[in-house]
C-alpha cells in the first residue's frame, strides 16, 4: 500500500511514526565514564491510568497528508501526539520498513446548541438536565499541536506552556524551595486562534493554572507542558 497517496478523512491526518523513534521510547542508552556505552529497556507500571505510563508511547509523528478541514496542520510538520494514539491499534494503517502508518482525528469538533437529557421515568431521571452547553468539546482532537521547523504551534483546546516541575521553586539567587500552593505560575509557548479569540490567551504571556489540569509532553529535544485553555485560570 502507497500510504504517502493515500486521502485522509476530512477531519483526519495521516502520520508516520518511524521504527527508530519507537525503538527510542523503550530502549535508552547511556555512556559509562570509560567512553563505552550501554542500553537499558525501559518499563513502568502497568496499572490503569497510571501517569507515567504517558513516557513510554511515542509522543511525535510526521505529518504525511490531511484531509480537506484540518487547518492547523500540513505535510512535512512534526505532530505532537496524544499519548494514547501510540497504543491504539484502531488508528493503525500498516507498516512499512518497520514505519507505523497512522490515521487520527485532527480536528476538535465543538457542540453548536446545548445538549439536553430530559425527564425519563424507565432511566429514573426526574428532570431535565444540561449535559453540554453551547461551544462545549463534542470530540477533541487527538493531535495537540506541532513543530514546524523552530515554531510550536498549538492545536485548539490545547495551551502549551513552559515545564516547570510541580512543587519547586527558585529563587533569583538559584536556591531552590518547595512550593506549597496549588497554582502554577507559568508562560504561554503556543496557543490557537481558535483558543485565543475564545479566551484571550496570546504567546509568550504569563498566566496562571491549577497543577491538576497540567500534564507533561516528553518531546525528542525537552519536556514542555499542556492544559485546555477553558483551564488557564489567569493570563497577563
Amino acid at each position: 500500500m502507497d500510504f504517502k497517496n493515500l486521502k485522509p478523512m476530512p477531519d483526519r491526518a495521516i502520520l508516520r511514526i518511524t521504527a527508530k523513534e519507537r525503538e527510542g521510547v523503550f530502549k535508552k542508552s547511556y555512556r559509562r565514564d570509560d567512553g563505552s556505552t550501554y542500553s537499558l529497556i525501559v518499563t513502568v507500571d502497568e496499572e490503569e491510568g497510571f501517569d507515567r505510563k504517558a513516557t513510554i508511547f511515542v509522543r511525535t509523528a510526521e505529518v504525511v497528508s490531511v484531509g480537506r478541514k484540518v487547518r492547523n496542520l500540513q505535510a512535512g510538520d512534526i505532530a505532537i501526539l496524544d499519548y494514547l494514539v501510540d497504543n491504539d491499534s484502531n488508528v493503525v494503517l500498516g507498516w512499512e520498513n518497520g514505519d507505523k502508518y497512522i490515521s487520527v482525528k485532527a480536528v476538535t469538533e465543538y457542540h453548536d446548541k446545548e445538549l439536553w437529557a430530559y425527564a425519563n421515568r424507565q432511566q429514573l431521571r426526574s428532570k431535565d438536565m444540561k449535559v453540554a452547553k453551547n461551544g462545549a468539546v463534542k470530540n477533541v482532537s487527538q493531535i495537540l499541536g506541532c513543530i514546524r521547523g523552530e515554531k510550536l504551534l498549538a492545536n485548539d483546546p490545547y495551551v502549551f506552556i513552559k515545564y516547570r516541575e510541580e512543587g519547586k521553586k527558585v529563587t533569583q539567587s538559584g536556591i531552590e524551595y518547595k512550593d506549597q500552593s496549588k497554582i502554577a505560575e507559568t508562560k504561554v509557548l503556543a496557543v490557537s486562534t481558535h483558543s485565543r479569540e475564545l479566551y484571550g490567551i496570546e504567546n509568550g504571556k504569563d498566566c496562571y493554572v491549577a497543577f491538576q489540569d497540567i500534564f507533561d509532553i516528553e518531546l525528542p529535544d525537552g519536556k514542555i507542558c499542556a492544559c485546555n485553555d477553558e483551564d488557564v485560570l489567569l493570563h497577563l
